[in-house]
């Protein structure tokens, strides 16, 4: 789990867990280059498993990311994830509703 001790925070997996940084590494020098975030602030980040992980980064621009999906809230709304994570907890067992991504 790369020394990640929780669960995803999109699907609710515990194993295979990758840090996501929520705004993307190159849209958080561009914030800091702008002076938008300070110096000393880390970029946020949450963890998700590889699946899910592979899942956001597949569905969005890195500019995408850091201008709307920059917090696991967001994420957890976009419409473009709804299905996926709806099928994701079906199978982790979190959920048992209806599956219907492809």
């Amino acid at each position: 789990n790369h020394g990640i001790d929780s669960s995803c925070e999109l699907c609710g997996v515990d194993r295979d867990l990758t840090v996501h940084h929520l705004i993307p590494k190159v849209q958080w020098k561009r914030m800091k280059k702008a002076r938008k975030v300070t110096g000393k602030e880390e970029i946020p980040t949450a963890a998700l498993c590889r699946t899910c992980h592979s899942m956001v980064h597949r569905t969005f621009t890195h500019a995408e990311l850091g201008r709307s999906y920059s917090s696991v809230e967001a994420l957890l709304e976009a419409d473009e994830l709804q299905n996926y994570i709806q099928c994701r907890r079906q199978w982790t067992g979190e959920d048992e509703a209806e599956c219907d991504w492809h």
